[in-house]
């Protein structure tokens, strides 16, 4: 075995022989946190595949390739992500992503990972081609109110991640919005407009029509002035262990689009629970009208100027709590069946 320092240096280092194993120790030279490394197997020979920047490094007449036991295994350091919260890791998330596309012609649903750490990612737009799938998954931990993995915002007014894709899964992020409201006074319960915000920068849209199955999991919201996740013909999705403090958007937009096959005039199918939602201060919390075969369970929403609207659907609702809001939970022409509700300390009726 020989080790090698960095990544741009395998690309120059020949195999002594074809089948020498390589020791990445870093994928930047003097990175002293030795992030990005991995074992890579050398061939003295020519080959179709490309240089992805993280599993195949390609020179002249040889190349190396990185062994996976498990594309788990994988991250967006070993393409070149930095996760310091200021490097713009734009460029590694991509590389990534082609490689979650091409990996496995028989295993497509893996998603972009990402380790513990902080990451900034600009505006990724890729709804022009429908995927079959689409997943970021954070570090593993299994706590929504504190994720390991954190997405900042670079301010910008574009979506950080457009898509058109059947089916979702986002896992284990936090999504720091780097939003505040300047001099308006939340604790008068008033709304938040956008020209309030410093800035308004949405986090996810699936733009599919005619039905996508959306899973996120273990996922909170901070300082938000754009919407967190705009949806619309939803079915079969689950939203888990959903957290959010000081937003001053939409958390959950989900609307539809008036496809006329399978006529979608709805979202239906949605489950939300284990999820508390805090001080938030945009025109809803819970955007989510028109939805049918909806299930709430332990859901809270505290502290908040408007809780939401889900108004002309149909929902099965158990322990919903709404604690010192400032207007109703908007449940007009919806078809409920309650239980547990509890109303405290300032909750107003739900409409």
């Amino acid at each position: 075995m020989i080790e090698v320092n960095s990544f741009a240096e395998l690309r120059t280092t020949v195999p002594p022989k074809s089948g020498e194993v390589a020791s990445l120790k870093r994928y930047y030279d003097k990175d002293s946190s030795f992030r990005g490394g991995a074992d890579f197997v050398g061939f003295l020979s020519t080959t179709p595949l490309k240089d992805d920047g993280g599993t195949v490094a390609v020179g002249n007449g040889f190349y190396w390739k990185r062994t996976i036991n498990d594309p788990a295994e994988v991250n967006i350091l070993h393409f070149g992500a930095k996760g310091d919260g200021v490097t713009d890791d734009t460029e590694a998330f991509k590389r990534m992503l082609a490689w979650t596309q091409s990996y496995n012609a028989y295993a497509k649903a893996i998603p972009v990972r990402f380790p513990g750490g902080r990451f900034l990612i600009s505006p990724i737009d890729i709804s022009d081609t429908e995927l079959s799938f689409f997943g970021l998954a954070g570090d593993d931990i299994e706590l929504g109110s504190a994720p390991r993995t954190t997405i900042v915002s670079d301010k910008s007014a574009n979506t950080v991640f457009k898509v058109n894709a059947r089916r979702i899964v986002i896992k284990g992020i936090c999504w720091h919005g780097q939003a505040n409201a300047g001099t308006v006074d939340t604790a008068a319960k008033v709304t938040v407009t956008p020209e309030q915000c410093s800035n308004t920068q949405p986090f996810f849209e699936n733009t599919i029509v005619g039905g996508q199955i959306v899973n996120i999991f273990c996922f909170k919201a901070q300082s938000t002035g754009g919407t967190v996740f705009k949806l619309q013909d939803t079915l079969d999705s689950k939203f888990d262990q959903i957290y959010s403090s000081n937003t001053f958007s939409r958390v959950f937009d989900v609307g539809w689009s008036n496809t006329p096959k399978g006529n979608w005039d709805h979202s239906t199918a949605i489950e939300l629970c284990n999820a508390n939602f805090q001080s938030g201060y945009g025109d809803a919390t819970l955007y989510m009208p028109r939805v049918t075969q909806g299930l709430m369970r332990n859901v809270w929403i505290e502290h908040t100027t408007n809780p939401g609207d889900l108004s002309d659907g149909g929902w099965n609702i158990e322990t919903l709590n709404i604690e010192d809001c400032g207007t109703p939970l908007n449940l007009n022409n919806a078809r409920v069946v309650m239980r547990h509700i509890n109303l405290q300390a300032g909750g107003e009726n739900h409409q």
